[in-house]
């Protein structure tokens, strides 16, 4: 494992940090708020800053790569709940016609 994959890892951490969730659909903000580090969920992130001080460190130090995979999986998939709930994306604008509102005036 590569210092640098640690500290990509925890540059996406904290870009899913900063997405807005107003106006997601139902359970989706939750779902993203319980992944993420500080999180109440099965299934949580680390810490950034974590991440950032096991790359300095010592290679023995680093987490094992089935840890790795998990948190990139996890990532994926939070990742994907941002892209579902993007104002401008197909699935949203047909699901919000489904229920009787009008697309982008949400």
């Amino acid at each position: 494992m590569n210092p640098l994959d640690l500290q990509r890892l925890a540059v996406r951490i904290e870009t899913l940090q900063r997405v807005p969730t107003h106006d997601w659909n139902p359970g989706d903000d939750l779902d993203l708020q319980r992944s993420l580090p500080g999180g109440r969920g099965r299934l949580v992130l680390p810490q950034p800053s974590e991440l950032r001080k096991l790359a300095l460190g010592p290679v023995e130090d680093h987490p094992s790569v089935a840890d790795l995979r998990t948190w990139q999986q996890l990532l994926l998939r939070l990742e994907s709940l941002v892209h579902d709930n993007r104002p401008g994306n197909m699935k949203r604008v047909i699901r919000d016609m489904a229920r009787g509102r009008i697309p982008r005036f949400r």
